[in-house]
């Protein structure tokens, strides 16, 4: 792929179409099931799989404005049983707090083994069909790939607090994230286990570059805006609206451990900006109060659930449907994210007063 569309990209005029700023990539997807050919998959269609096309996780993340310029012709190269179109994006975002490098989010890979997994987990699977276990399993061993990734996104923030000289205080929380996240993965691949009946965990995690990213005040506060104040808040709050849907008591349990946490981890992100603002001053604030702006105007998409599967069961084993997602992510962004970016980027605001709004348990973070 050549991100400049330039080449192989469906020429110069996919690119004048896209916005300002915006990366250009060209990406494929096997014709979806039910449809004959490319030519029958229509706009929501082309956004759903070019979205995981480009991101590799559908389920976790979504590139943020994607846009399909060209395709499934017009100059763009096909492949035999695939759709190839060309598209633009401003950004890849993931639930949690993402492992971002370069842009792009990194994960492992599924391999056969029972270490990463928590035995003791045991949803009722009696009653389940085929398709809807199969589809539990995914998803849960996919969330378990996102927490395995954020063990390493926390390891590396504890490296940039100590770069910035962060407080003590901020270090010890960052730490007990990364202990959180590695008992999450558990919990998930636990119960991917469960509805698989097999064992898998991940794999070897890239990390050789985990940390060329720039460790300077600013670049740190927005890279936190992004991973924590937006996409750890959105996290946590998906999380507890599964835990409000979902019956089974085995899920219960892992989501309400999970949504505690992520309510945490996400208070500890604002808590850092907050300082970052109080450290750096004028310049940390208009760059973190450009970095909302610009994440505001990117709403992500939802997770529709697979095709054939009991939607109603889905959600009593933890899985929201997306209508359900749009609606939190909707009322998060407003009533929430906003709000509490308004005021701690506002000079005449107590920069405290962003963590007050936030509908969390005060008293979590120092």
């Amino acid at each position: 792929t050549d991100p400049t569309g330039e080449t192989e990209t469906g020429g110069l005029a996919c690119e004048d179409k896209a916005p300002p700023g915006h990366e250009v990539e060209t990406a494929c997807f096997p014709v979806p099931d039910g449809l004959q050919s490319c030519e029958e998959c229509g706009p929501d269609c082309q956004q759903t799989n070019m979205n995981g096309a480009i991101t590799q996780d559908p389920d976790f993340c979504w590139a943020e404005q994607l846009m399909v310029l060209c395709g499934p012709d017009d100059g763009v190269p096909q492949v035999p049983g695939s759709c190839c179109y060309t598209a633009s994006y401003n950004g890849i975002l993931c639930e949690g707090r993402p492992c971002i490098v370069d842009g792009a989010p990194r994960v492992a890979s599924l391999v056969a083994r029972a270490d990463w997994s928590d035995p003791d987990i045991a949803p009722t699977v009696a009653g389940l069909d085929a398709t809807t276990r199969a589809a539990l399993a995914s998803a849960w061993r996919e969330d378990g790939l996102m927490e395995h990734a954020s063990i390493a996104a926390f390891s590396r923030f504890v490296l940039q607090l100590m770069a910035v000289a962060a407080p003590a205080w901020l270090v010890e929380e960052t730490q007990r994230a990364l202990d959180d996240e590695i008992e999450h993965a558990r919990l998930c691949f636990g119960l991917g286990d469960a509805y698989g009946g097999d064992h898998q965990g991940p794999g070897p995690l890239e990390v050789e570059d985990l940390l060329e990213e720039t460790a300077e005040i600013t670049d740190v506060a927005v890279a936190t805006v992004v991973e924590g104040c937006v996409a750890e808040t959105i996290a946590a709050l998906l999380a507890r609206a599964a835990l409000e849907r979902a019956r089974d008591p085995e899920v219960r349990r892992a989501l309400a451990r999970i949504a505690e946490d992520e309510a945490r981890h996400a208070t500890l992100a604002w808590r850092f900006v907050q300082w970052a603002i109080e450290e750096g001053g004028a310049p940390v604030r208009e760059a973190v109060r450009a970095a909302f702006a610009t994440t505001a105007a990117r709403p992500p998409a939802p997770r529709s659930l697979p095709a054939d599967v009991d939607a109603a069961a889905m959600g009593d084993h933890g899985r929201l449907d997306a209508a359900a997602q749009i609606a939190v992510i909707e009322a998060g962004l407003a009533e929430v994210i906003g709000p509490c970016a308004a005021a701690l980027v506002d000079p005449a605001s107590r920069p405290a007063r962003a963590l007050e709004i936030l509908p969390f348990p005060s008293g979590q973070v120092h």
